[in-house]
């Protein structure tokens, strides 16, 4: 009988943790990529659209008379997966565009004026290609790895898009 007791008591003591409501936090997983923040499609696709009109307007006051060609229609959603499914989905803008291929001065108060404006919507870091002669280009990226892209060539002139990371189920049809 003793020997049951112990035995059971033993048996108790080791299942002690086993029933699943514990406090302790299980440990993250290191292999795992930590979660991004929740964004909402409409704000992304608002902001993102508000920031080219806003370099639109900057641009156009630095060098009146330029001339914008007509933006291409927008598509609202990128497949973010191999299967093409839509419940992870990214953005891009359409391009903002002038055939005008800025020299060396006008390029830096245009990327003043474009860096000052990302900023304030959240983008740093510029990724910067060095000048040359017939083409820059630039990225600016936010913390949830949005992508502003400025280019400029003497065969595309000057190129603004923006390019989200995926939001995750921004697809979803309710």
């Amino acid at each position: 009988m003793r020997r049951t007791y112990v035995f059971a008591l033993t048996a108790a003591l080791l299942c002690a943790g086993c029933s699943g409501e514990s406090d302790e936090q299980p440990a993250p997983d290191p292999i795992a990529p930590p979660t991004a923040p929740l964004r909402q499609q409409d704000q992304v696709e608002q902001d993102m659209l508000a920031m080219l009109e806003e370099i639109e307007g900057s641009i156009s006051d630095i060098a009146p008379g330029i001339e914008w060609q007509e933006r291409d229609d927008y598509n609202d959603g990128i497949s973010c997966n191999q299967e093409n499914s839509m419940d992870d989905v990214a953005f891009q803008s359409p391009a903002l565009r002038t055939l005008h291929f800025p020299d060396h001065d006008e390029w830096q108060q245009w990327m003043e004026a474009v860096g000052s404006i990302a900023e304030g919507y959240g983008y740093r870091v510029p990724d910067e290609v060095p000048d040359r002669e017939d083409q820059n280009r630039v990225a600016y990226y936010n913390n949830a790895g949005d992508a502003l892209r400025v280019s400029s060539s003497v065969h595309s002139g000057f190129v603004v898009d923006v390019l989200t990371e995926c939001i995750p189920g921004a697809g979803v049809q309710s």
